[in-house]
């Protein structure tokens, strides 16, 4: 009789793994879903804009400069490095 012990606790196994997706789905956050509370979700009628960050044009040229040498030097190594590896 031990086989109906394991059967009913594999079976219990299975039931509890069938369970987790319903309570996720139900926690997802769907608003239109069974069982959601509807007064924790946020209206999307009026999103809250995210204030632009504006840098100024110098500083702006100075960082595309910097990362343009930076790219630069790095194609240069590179390109020296498969010249001096290449057999003449």
């Amino acid at each position: 009789m031990p086989y109906k012990k394991v059967l009913a606790g594999a079976s219990l196994v299975l039931l509890a793994f069938l369970a987790v997706p319903a309570a996720h789905a139900a926690n997802d956050g769907d608003i239109n879903a069974p069982g959601a509370p509807s007064t924790s979700a946020p209206s999307q009628a009026t999103p809250t804009a995210k204030p632009h960050r504006v840098m100024d044009p110098a500083k702006r040229a100075a960082l595309r400069a910097k990362r343009q040498a930076k790219r630069e030097a790095r194609r240069q190594a590179r390109q020296q490095q498969m010249q001096g590896a290449a057999p003449n």
